[in-house]
């Protein structure tokens, strides 16, 4: 017999460790990703008493705080499905992750459900920010959008339907589904063919500049507007450093780290900071500054707010003349 009085108590005395579970692990987790090069978005909630007791009803469990497992719920949601794996990666190097259990494996080939990607995660002994949640977790739910979307819109109608579905609306579902994991395939192929046209190098660069800006900035940026920047960034460098442009990127930021780990700290806290200094586009900027400011300066004054460029060279340092300047 479930004792509804007990488990408000029983919670109201545990409610406290999930919050501050929360308060400490969705800034960890989001650290941790971004440490990876990897966007995201991470949305924490604590399952509120109202939530538990209609869970205790619906499962009989009398003991429903030792039995559920997402008092703390954590969605990590990623652009394309091919981002899980790197995702659990980082996070099993700085976390305790347990009972992983990718939904969409279990399905045959003409079943379509619940979509999603479900494990435990705590700190590793010793790693905890407070004693008292050693023995806590949560649940995380790693996504795509599409998955999220579907998640969102489907939770109460489907997958957890007290009721078998006709079969006339399990199909209608099941199409739903199928568009799911087709918008994400689509998806996945499209940046994967844009990132290979030959003519279109800004987005092969922008993917290798976010792996190294993401753990420096630690903060999201501007997509639209990176790809703006680096189309006239772009013809400063020769086809064989484009060629080779990850191994180019990654020896800039290995021999400037502390130079540009100095200069992220210094303005992360200004809300003045220059627009395109929190950009990736900057790490690629500063590189054609010290190898190429000649060929930089002649193509971005052609599509791009020459004082942009020269407030940018004083922040790193760098002298860049400008064009009529004398000899």
């Amino acid at each position: 017999m479930i004792d509804l009085v007990a488990l408000a108590r029983d919670y109201e005395r545990e409610r406290p460790r999930y919050d501050r579970l929360a308060e400490v692990l969705e800034p960890a987790i989001k650290e941790c990703l971004l440490d990876a090069g990897l966007t995201h978005v991470i949305i924490c909630r604590v399952k509120d008493y109202a939530s538990l007791a209609r869970k205790a009803v619906k499962k009989g469990w009398p003991d429903a705080i030792r039995r559920t497992p997402d008092l703390l719920g954590v969605r990590v949601i990623t652009s394309f499905s091919a981002m899980k794996d790197p995702v659990v990666a980082a996070l099993r190097d700085r976390f305790v992750i347990s009972d992983d259990d990718d939904k969409g494996t279990k399905y045959g080939s003409t079943e379509f459900r619940y979509l999603g990607r479900h494990m435990q995660i705590a700190f590793r002994g010793g790693d905890e920010p407070a004693p008292e949640l050693a023995s806590y977790q949560a649940e995380l739910q790693l996504h795509t959008r599409a998955e999220s979307a579907w998640a969102d819109a489907s939770h109460d109608l489907t997958y957890k339907a007290a009721l078998e579905l006709p079969d006339a609306l399990d199909r209608r579902v099941n199409r739903l589904l199928a568009l799911v994991e087709l918008f994400d395939g689509e998806m996945g192929r499209a940046q994967a063919e844009l990132i290979a046209l030959p003519g279109f190098p800004a987005a092969r660069m922008l993917q290798t500049l976010e792996r190294s800006f993401l753990p420096l900035a630690q903060r999201d940026f501007d997509r639209e507007l990176a790809t703006i920047v680096l189309t006239a960034v772009a013809p400063s460098y020769t086809n064989a450093e484009l060629a080779a442009y990850d191994a180019l990127i990654a020896r800039f930021v290995a021999d400037g780290s502390e130079r540009l780990r100095v200069l992220y700290q210094r303005w992360s806290a200004d809300p003045f900071s220059h627009p395109l200094l929190f950009q990736p586009e900057a790490l690629a900027i500063f590189e054609r500054l010290d190898h190429n400011p000649t060929a930089l300066r002649d193509h971005w004054d052609r599509v791009l707010p020459p004082p942009f460029l020269d407030q940018l060279a004083e922040l790193w340092g760098a002298v860049l003349s400008r064009p009529g300047d004398a000899d």
